[in-house]
């Protein structure tokens, strides 16, 4: 056994390797992956890093890599997903990222994934899901977000996605009406959307009548989605939307205004990649 394992995969590691089409990097204590960790793979197609000890992913450690095809970061401990990270990976088919920490899927950061056909986001803690966040996703065949705390999802959040054959996911359903319909119209989905205060019975298989006594208020704006004092609301797309006070901006208010004396940060664009894993292959 190695008494010295490498914790982090720097720019230039693999090296003199480029038909390497496979890397297999599970229960190796990683813990970083610097900017353009793989760039001398121009024919990797396989890449597992699950199992690891992962906590920080830097922007560009997927660049260069036009033949990926399979990435595998489960069973980590991921907080949040920056853009830019899965950046220029034309051919990716497969991103697995289930059982992580991810609390919301913001626009922009698969729109790059033009060949994605299987997403799994499963068992996170996903409360949010932007508008557009799927939109750029024409291949998109499964899409897994089971075991998340979704409690309203807009009748068009999947509208874009035309090749989309089963999808799955667990939320509060009392009034999701507009998700209703749109599910009703899709006949040919095997949708397993499941009502969690429906005794977990399908959304597709209630009827119009049951959403009557809809008790859909601004509640949905739970206390900590808006940081450092913003309000929450809904916008006319039922995204929620943060209104924040004198000195803070982004999209929950976790950026600092330059013109209080500080630099404005975009909330999304500068979060770190955070992980830390398990998993077997």
């Amino acid at each position: 056994m190695n008494s010295n394992p490498i914790t982090t995969i720097e720019e230039g590691t693999f090296q003199n390797m480029p038909l390497l089409h496979r890397v297999l990097l599970q229960g190796c204590n990683i813990s970083t992956i610097e900017t353009g960790a793989f760039m001398t793979l121009p024919n990797l197609q396989y890449l597992y890093l699950d199992n690891n000890q992962i906590t920080t992913i830097q922007k560009g450690a997927f660049k260069d890599l036009p033949a990926l095809r399979y990435i595998r970061l489960y069973n980590n401990q991921i907080t949040a997903i920056p853009r830019g990270i899965f950046d220029d990976l034309k051919a990716l088919t497969n991103l697995w990222l289930y059982n992580n920490q991810i609390t919301a899927i913001p626009r922009g950061i698969f729109d790059d994934l033009k060949a994605l056909t299987n997403l799994d986001m499963q068992n996170n803690q996903i409360t949010t899901i932007q508008h557009g966040a799927f939109q750029n996703l024409p291949a998109l065949q499964i899409l897994n977000l089971r075991g998340n705390n979704v409690t309203f999802v807009k009748n068009d959040t999947f509208e874009h996605n035309t090749n989309l054959q089963y999808l799955y996911l667990d939320l509060v359903c009392d009034c999701n009406f507009p998700l209703w319909s749109w599910l009703k119209s899709k006949s040919w989905l095997n949708d397993a959307v499941i009502c969690l205060d429906r005794d977990d019975i399908k959304l597709s298989s209630l009827q119009e009548s049951d959403f009557d006594n809809c008790t859909f208020t601004d509640d949905l704006c739970y206390p900590e989605y808006c940081s450092n004092g913003g309000s929450c609301s809904h916008n006319s797309y039922g995204d929620l939307v943060c209104s924040c006070v004198s000195g803070w901006t982004g999209t929950t208010c976790t950026g600092m205004d330059m013109y209080k004396g500080r630099t404005t940060t975009a909330y999304f664009d500068t979060l770190p990649a955070t992980l830390i894993g398990k998993s077997t292959w």
